[in-house]
C-alpha cells in the first residue's frame, strides 16, 4: 500500500483561508467608505479649492456643526457654450451632519432663472470633497444643466 501525502491538501486549503480571510478584512475596511460612513468631523476654520476651473471657499463654525459663506465661481454656462461673464454664487448656511452636508441656492434674472446644489463631505477633518451643480434656463436658449466635483482643504494650521 502507498502511502500519499496530506500536505499539498492542507496547504491548499491554509492558502484558500487565507484569500477569503483577506476578502473579509477588505470588505470590513472598504463598507463604510461605500455607505457614507467615512466622513469625519470637520475642523473650524476657512476652507478654500477648486471645482474644476473655479474656486469655492467657505468657512465651518467653531462647533464644526455648519458652513457658512459658501461662495463658488462655478458657471454652468460656461460648460453649455453660453457666453457668460464672471460669478460668485453664495450659498446660505449649511449644517454639517456625521461630515457630510448639502444645500442649494436659486437666483432669478431678468432673463434667466438658475438653481445651484452643492453635496459634499468631510474626508478628514481638513479636507472635503464633493459635487456642485447648477441648472439655468435663459428664456430664449434651450435649459443647461452641468456639473463638477470639488475638493476643498482647511487653510492655516
Amino acid at each position: 500500500m502507498t502511502r500519499t501525502s496530506s500536505a499539498p491538501r492542507f496547504r491548499t486549503l491554509a492558502v484558500g483561508l487565507g484569500c477569503c480571510a483577506l476578502l473579509a478584512a477588505l470588505a470590513t475596511l472598504a463598507s463604510p467608505l461605500a455607505s457614507g460612513k467615512g466622513s469625519s468631523s470637520p475642523k473650524p476654520g476657512s476652507y478654500s479649492g477648486f471645482d474644476a476651473a473655479d474656486t469655492i471657499s467657505f468657512r465651518v463654525s467653531a462647533d464644526g456643526q455648519s458652513i457658512t459663506g459658501l461662495s463658488s465661481s462655478f458657471n454652468p454656462a460656461a460648460d453649455c457654450g453660453v457666453p457668460t461673464s464672471g460669478q460668485h454664487e453664495r450659498f446660505p448656511t449649511l449644517q454639517v451632519k456625521k461630515g457630510a452636508f448639502s444645500g442649494s441656492a436659486s437666483v432669478n434674472r431678468a432673463s434667466s432663472v438658475e438653481h445651484f446644489a452643492i453635496k459634499g463631505k468631510f474626508v478628514t477633518p481638513t479636507r472635503a470633497t464633493g459635487t456642485i451643480s447648477g441648472h439655468f434656463t435663459i428664456r430664449s436658449l434651450p435649459p443647461c444643466h452641468a456639473s463638477s466635483t470639488f475638493s476643498v482643504k482647511r487653510k492655516g494650521k
